[in-house]
């Protein structure tokens, strides 16, 4: 089968992963690239960085419509993630060297990703005591920790082209005790704002805009049909099938990243 008409399936079922669960475009679109495409490990975490922000974004639309977006939480979460998705792509990815440990820069990012997908994996499905709300919210320290959180994810997102939803929507039910849609249309929103941070500084250095703006098309196309399933499926089976789906993707990426030795 042609190269091209995989890539658009496989973006199809991207964007069906982050609308049917509010994360998980950036660690297939990272290992897509890099697999299908051979580009190198900093080429496709930007390139996935710009396409999670348009799919995100088409994604956010209906949310904010159906009134589905905690608004407060976009705010803690998003302004901090925002920051750390900018100061990871314009800053601290240029502070790598090109060998770490004997391996290239792209080599490390990828592992670095592969282990990231592992470790979320293993705690997706661990029970935590959500921070519990009053009336008028967190307190200061509740507060403090959920701002910190946000710019954990976004520094991470950023150095990883991931748009942080696979750390967002665990975040947001198990500690934050936000329902698990609810958890997903805010996911989309910040991953929108963060993710479009951490693109701008590479977006300049792109040459391949008219495959990129096909792969957003199908990516989009993919995330509206993702809306649309989610509500046929219970949240403890989507959150099942995120965990098997993390795992099967790191341990490509692994394989892959063997290849190379």
């Amino acid at each position: 089968m042609n190269t091209s008409i995989v890539a658009y399936l496989l973006f199809l079922l991207v964007g069906g992963t982050l609308g049917l669960l509010g994360g998980g475009g950036g660690i297939l679109i990272v290992p897509l690239l890099v697999g299908l495409f051979r580009m190198d490990g900093v080429t496709a975490t930007g390139i996935s960085l710009g396409l999670l922000s348009i799919g995100a974004l088409v994604g956010s639309v209906p949310a904010i419509y159906l009134k589905q977006v905690e608004w407060k939480v976009v705010g803690m979460l998003g302004v901090p993630a925002i920051a750390g998705a900018f100061l990871a792509r314009g800053w601290l990815i240029q502070l790598i060297p090109q060998k770490v440990f004997g391996i290239s820069k792209s080599d490390f990012l990828v592992a670095c990703f592969a282990l990231l997908i592992l470790f979320v994996a293993y705690n997706m499905g661990k029970p935590r005591a959500a921070l519990a709300r009053s009336g008028t919210g967190w307190d200061a320290r509740q507060s403090s920790k959920v701002l910190s959180i946000g710019l954990g994810v976004g520094l991470l997102g950023g150095l990883l082209g991931a748009g942080g939803g696979f750390l967002l929507v665990p975040v947001l039910t198990a500690i934050l005790g936000i329902e698990f849609r609810r958890s997903v249309s805010t996911s989309l929103v910040v991953i929108s704002l963060q993710s479009l941070a951490g693109f701008i500084p590479f977006a300049t250095t792109i040459d391949r805009f008219s495959e990129f703006a096909v792969w957003a098309s199908f990516l989009s196309f993919g995330v509206i049909v993702g809306l649309v399933l989610r509500s046929y499926f219970k949240a403890e089976l989507l959150q099942n099938g995120f965990r098997i789906l993390l795992l099967l993707v790191a341990l490509g990426m692994f394989v892959n990243f063997m290849d190379h030795f």
